[in-house]
Formats: structure tokens, C-alpha cells, sequence
């Protein structure tokens, strides 16, 4: 059990990290003399070194290799080595890393919706997923050994609760008054970044939850199918503010210098298209994936009891 309590003291000491820890940039502390604004000539492609990010997520990533390592001859004796789990989990990880360090967040703070549509939709659609899959399933069910973490864990991956807050922080954040506040205010752009991650991990869990033994997934595909009907389904109002609007609803982007063609409107345009258009095609995938390993095991006489994906 001390692996797991080390695990477990690492885990909390990174819900506590300030949440400004999540994205800073170099240079964006408040000085004195307003720096020259200088107004690229169009879209451009860079990555930058943000140590106190890099320095978080290398600590999550230190913790779950001590979870796949030594702590695997502990919960799971014989187990090799879970090499594609690490390249998923890995992955995960660099993908938030490239969407706050790079040129696609600045572009989207600064000049354009849809770059910042696409950043969302990262951290909301392909980050989770990459994160979960990445977690083998007896690593999870050893943690969930712990009461504390199982009663915690399983609050917010309940299926009405997931389903709930992530909808909820979706129309939240996209509220003109409080979409503006994030891009003026770091603390609040990191708090809807962790948002998104965080209750986007929750609201997969139901379907693609890691735990065969504590917190396994909805115990019927029915069940799963219709609850990723209805993500689809509350996304459209969303769409419909976004793409149906008389005008542009974000002064930043009215007011930005433009590094395209795009109109303001056009923008925003595009940027809805993007946002239900990747949700789109994650469902629809996630959708024919339930359906067909229903069908598949449908076969067997017995009633087939969803488990996790290996």
C-alpha cells in the first residue's frame, strides 16, 4: 500500500496546484510599459518551453509510471510492461501540452474564434480519451481500492453528474460576458481550460471508465447509446447561438486584427462548425464502437454485460 499512498499524496498535491499553473506564457506578466503590439501577417505555426506547465504535466506523467512500474508487481503481479497504454497516456499528455504551448493559443486568444474552438475541442474530445485508454485497468481499480478515492471519483463520473457538469461548463463558458473574462483574465482561461479536461475525463467515464471492479461502465449499451444521443443532441443549441447569430457575439474577434479573410462572423462561423463538427465525429464513432461490440457479444446466450475496453 505505499506505492499507492505515494501515488495517491502526488495526485493531490497536483488538484492543488494553482490553476494559473495550467497556461502561462513567458512574458505575459503585467508590466509597467505596454509591450509593441506586433500583428502577424497571417497564420503561423510555433512551439515554446513553458516550464511551470511542462513541469505539471511531467509530474502527472512521473506519478503514472510509478503506477505502471513499480506499483504493477504490487497490484498486478505478472503484468508486462503496458506499452500502448503508456504511448495513449503519453500522448495525452503532449496533445494538452501542444494546444497551450504553441501558436494555437495565442492565435486563438488574440485573432481568431475558430483557432480557439479547435484548442477547446483538444482538450475536450481527444486529450480525455487519450488520457483514459492510456489507464490500465487494474491500475485504476487498485487506486479505487481506497474508499475515499472510490466515493470521490465515482460522485463525479456518476453518469447524471458527468453528463450534467460537462454540458453545464460548455454553455457556461460559452456565455459572451464569461468567454470574454477568460480571454482578459489568466487565471480564468486556465480555470476553463482545467474545466473542459477535467469534466470532459468525468463525462467519458460512463462509457470509457477504467474500472472493471468499482466503477465500471453503464452496465448496459443501451444505456451508453442513448447517453452519447444526448451529448450529441445538447450540443446543437450551442451550434445554433454560434452559427445562426445575426452578429458576431465576441468582441474580441469583432475587434481583432485580421491575420485572414475571414469576416467576424465568418469566424465565428467556422469556429461552431468545428466545435460540433469534432463532437460530431467523436459520437458517431463512439456510437458505431458501442454498437458494434453489442452486437458483437449479443452472440454469446448470455445477456452481455459491458466492460471496459482493453
Amino acid at each position: 500500500m505505499s506505492y499507492i499512498r505515494l501515488l495517491l499524496w502526488g495526485v493531490l498535491l497536483i488538484g492543488v496546484t494553482p490553476a494559473a499553473l495550467l497556461a502561462h506564457r513567458p512574458g505575459s506578466e503585467a508590466t509597467d510599459a505596454a509591450p509593441a503590439v506586433h500583428v502577424p501577417d497571417g497564420l503561423y505555426a510555433e512551439v515554446w518551453f513553458e516550464p511551470q506547465l511542462f513541469s505539471l504535466l511531467f509530474t502527472i506523467w512521473a506519478i503514472y509510471l510509478l503506477g505502471i512500474g513499480p506499483m504493477r508487481a504490487k497490484l498486478q503481479p505478472g503484468e508486462v510492461f503496458p506499452l500502448r497504454h503508456f504511448l495513449l497516456f503519453t500522448s495525452g499528455l503532449a496533445a494538452y501540452y501542444l494546444a497551450v504551448a504553441s501558436s494555437l493559443d495565442e492565435i486563438g486568444e488574440t485573432y481568431l474564434f475558430a483557432a480557439h474552438m479547435l484548442q477547446h475541442n483538444i482538450m475536450t474530445y481527444f486529450v480525455p480519451l487519450l488520457i483514459l485508454f492510456g489507464i490500465p485497468i487494474w491500475l485504476a481499480d487498485g487506486v479505487l481500492e481506497i474508499a475515499w478515492v472510490r466515493k470521490f471519483v465515482g460522485f463525479f463520473t456518476s453518469p447524471l453528474v458527468a453528463f450534467g457538469a460537462f454540458n453545464l461548463a460548455l454553455i457556461v463558458w460559452h456565455v459572451p460576458a464569461m468567454f470574454e473574462w477568460a480571454l482578459r483574465d489568466q487565471f480564468m482561461h486556465d480555470l476553463e481550460h482545467a474545466t473542459f479536461t477535467l469534466t470532459a475525463l468525468a463525462m467519458w467515464w460512463p462509457i470509457y471508465g477504467r474500472s472493471a471492479k468499482h466503477l465500471p461502465p453503464l452496465r448496459h449499451y443501451g444505456l451508453q447509446m442513448l447517453y452519447i444521443f444526448g451529448l450529441a443532441v445538447l450540443t446543437t443549441p450551442i451550434l445554433t447561438f454560434l452559427c445562426f447569430a445575426p452578429e458576431p457575439h465576441y468582441p474580441t474577434y469583432i475587434n481583432a486584427p485580421r491575420i485572414t479573410a475571414l469576416s467576424p462572423f465568418e469566424d465565428q462561423f467556422i469556429g461552431g462548425v468545428i466545435m460540433k463538427g469534432s463532437a460530431v465525429v467523436v459520437y458517431i464513432g463512439s456510437w458505431a464502437h458501442i454498437f458494434f461490440r453489442w452486437a458483437k457479444e449479443s452472440a454469446s446466450p448470455t445477456e452481455p454485460i459491458p466492460m471496459p475496453v482493453r
